[in-house]
């Protein structure tokens, strides 16, 4: 799924001609057709990789046909869908020979595999006398890896053979270290699956054990297991062996042996087991030590990001009624190297992983601002980081999200120490640089304090919806932070964009998502839950999905389905098909998926709230009449309030002008030499004159 970014010498299709790379200089490629012509053409790099026709070409080996092959989505769900230690053991030959796979990049002179190697294992497997990757030789690596993990050499040139083989194949090594016994694990009918939950939260499961045992045996395992084993109790193995032999004798069943007992609770998560039994001991053994990166230098674009939220300064409206929602958060992820802004996401979510996930997402993915907003740049930083740098917020600090990174990503996750401020500086001053030089210009700002806000009406004045706000923090980061003077910046490339692209030219572009392999890459990035699929579909937040896409099958009242949804477009959801191994896509039938089109988790929420507090009917989902009547009665607000409030709501002058009248004197907004930011306003009023 992951793609490589261009490197000199490769080769590529555009519409179906070839051509060949023959120099990198960043914002710029020079390139040649395969047509035999000695001739060759500039082209600007961004703008080459984001044709519809661009396809880099992938040397492709010829293998024996597999019945077992996964495409990219069928691997992605048959990996969802293994039980945490099986999905571990695949993690961890992935693990050995992950070093080995960056040394090659190395060694052919990738100077940004040079340093990820030297960052994430330079440490481990570099000695005193090893300068870089180019000081170690490929069997000396092994050997050290092999040392590490005490395997042999020959199961780590097996694992490396099998990646590198499917990897050519079908652009996924994972594939080649998955076992047969995994592909085709249970054959057998009297296979039995324990769904073991968290003792008080019974949706919530923790792993799945299989067994042989009676089917009558199955109850009192996930009872004892649950309730007895995984509790700040402890109790040992042979307690939980003699509780299960009590329990057995109750119901007329043979006690279990010893080494069954002992066998299925070593089948158990190691990492769920210490945490639900001891949950200071496992923070000490698998959380991530801070500070590791902490005041490390960046060395290239991307490099090193770091991303935090913070709540903006100014109130925000609705933009079908025009009230005040209040202020929105901000998530940013800035690339440390060249202080260019690698992500952005806003919205009235508070922080969460959820909102982690959509920022890196923006960040990770092509933006191509300029066909959406008609910028004068398009916003060109895009890709993987090698390392993701966070504080140690509970949104950030989350298995999903580390998972994510280490595994999905291939990147590294690290965080701050523990109440140190000063070490987040670098994303802290770009929210500062964003509210100081936009947000706390525009009607609505509630400035930084109570006494620089005066006695200025922020709600009274606030005109601009959220994807306003959204339409302007684009505009002012690509045409006009990215290109202004930065203070921390070398004289030679003093602003973020110049500094970027002087980076790219020293370590090249950091690897990217493919525009076929988006939609794959957005579904394993959303959140997962566990349910059943009945008669009447899936029932999740209050909504029903059962319009399965067309030639697909989901069978009823069988086992619970992994689901992903996304709180931006609750109007479908995705079920990982347990034959397939693929995420079919499951629109909406109640509420109907035209009338949840493109709604948000929360705006559908509200209006459920507005239903219910006139019907009085908790727990029961409205239908689309009670729904459009809540919106309905949502408009109406909107002709009132402009009616009755119009000095309060006057959108075609409430802009930085009389912002400023409303101003105490010696307290007024001046632009400055900022021209660009006051014509990007006074554009997008103009705009709402024209609603």
């Amino acid at each position: 799924m992951r793609r490589l970014a261009l490197r000199f010498n490769d080769e590529f299709e555009l519409y179906g001609k070839k051509y060949v790379v023959l120099e990198l200089n960043f914002p710029n490629v020079i390139i040649q057709p395969r047509t035999g012509e000695l001739v060759a053409e500039e082209v600007n790099y961004y703008d080459l990789i984001q044709e519809r026709g661009f396809k880099l070409v992938k040397m492709k080996v010829p293998v024996q046909s597999n019945k077992d092959f996964f495409n990219k989505s069928q691997l992605n769900g048959f990996l969802d869908s293994l039980p945490e230690s099986k999905r571990e053991k695949i993690d961890h030959k992935y693990e050995m020979i992950q070093p080995i796979l960056l040394l090659e990049r190395a060694k052919t002179g990738d100077q940004r595999a040079i340093t990820r190697f030297q960052d994430k294992y330079g440490t481990e497997y570099l000695n005193s006398e090893e300068m870089n990757a180019k000081s170690i030789t490929q069997k000396q690596l092994i050997q050290r890896i092999a040392n590490k993990f005490d395997v042999s050499t020959r199961t780590i040139e097996r694992d490396l053979s099998k990646y590198r083989r499917d990897d050519q194949f079908n652009d996924s090594g994972l594939h080649g270290l998955i076992s047969e016994k995994l592909k085709n694990p249970y054959n057998r009918k009297d296979m039995r699956s324990i769904e073991i939950c968290h003792p008080r939260k019974k949706e919530k499961v923790l792993c799945t054990i299989r067994t042989y045992l009676d089917e009558g045996y199955v109850s009192i395992i996930k009872e004892v297991i649950e309730h007895e084993y995984l509790t700040k109790k402890q109790a040992s193995k042979s307690e939980i062996k003699e509780i299960l032999e009590v329990r057995c004798a109750r119901v007329g069943l043979p006690p279990l042996g010893y080494n069954t007992v002992y066998a299925m609770l070593n089948r158990l998560d190691e990492e769920t087991v210490l945490r639900m039994r001891n949950g200071t001991v496992a923070s000490e053994i698998y959380d991530p030590i801070t500070g590791q990166f902490s005041n490390s230098e960046a060395k290239s674009p991307l490099h090193m990001v770091q991303i935090d939220h913070t709540e903006l300064d100014i109130m925000v409206v609705d933009k079908n009624t025009l009230e005040v929602i209040g202020r929105p958060w901000l998530t940013l992820g800035i690339d440390v190297y060249s202080r260019c802004v690698w992500c952005m996401h806003l919205s009235f979510d508070s922080p969460s992983a959820n909102k982690v996930r959509k920022a890196m997402e923006q960040g990770i993915f092509k933006k191509r601002v300029k066909d959406k907003y008609g910028t004068i740049h398009e916003w060109e930083v895009f890709g993987v980081p090698d390392i993701i740098y966070f504080d140690n917020g509970k949104e950030f600090n989350n298995q999903e999200i580390k998972y994510l990174i280490d595994n999905t990503l291939e990147s590294q996750v690290m965080f701050r120490p523990v109440a140190t401020p000063r070490w987040g500086g670098t994303i802290e001053r770009l929210f500062g640089t964003v509210n100081t030089k936009l947000i706390h210009r525009l009607a609505g700002t509630t400035k930084h304090s109570v006494e620089a806000k005066g006695d200025y009406d922020s709600e009274g004045e606030a005109i601009y919806t959220l994807e306003d706000i959204t339409e302007l923090m684009t505009r002012y980061i690509t045409d006009i932070y990215h290109h202004d003077i930065h203070s921390s910046l070398p004289f030679d490339c003093p602003t973020p964009y110049l500094q970027y692209q002087r980076g790219l030219n020293i370590g090249g572009q950091n690897d990217y998502i493919d525009d076929e392999d988006e939609e794959l890459f957005h579904i394993s990035l959303l959140p997962t839950k566990d349910l059943a699929f009945t008669r009447l579909g899936v029932r999740l937040d209050n909504v029903y999905y059962n319009d399965v896409e067309p030639g697909k099958i989901i069978q009823i009242n069988g086992p619970k389905y992994k689901v992903k949804f996304d709180i931006d477009d609750i109007s479908h959801i995705y079920v990982l098909d347990q034959l397939s191994n693929e995420y079919i896509r499951v629109r909406a039938v109640n509420p109907s998926y035209d009338f949840l089109k493109g709604m948000k988790k929360k705006t559908y929420k509200m209006l459920l709230k507005n239903s219910r507090d006139k019907t009085q009917s908790a727990g029961v989902i409205p239908n689309e009449a009670e729904l459009l009547q809540s919106k309905d009665e949502l408009m109406s607000r909107t002709a009132e309030m402009q009616k009755t409030n119009k000095g309060r709501r006057r959108v075609i002058n409430l802009g930085l002008e009389q912002f400023n009248e409303k101003l105490k004197p010696g307290k007024r907004i001046s632009f400055n030499s900022d021209d660009e930011l006051l014509r990007l306003v006074q554009d997008l009023n103009q705009q709402l004159d024209q609603r």
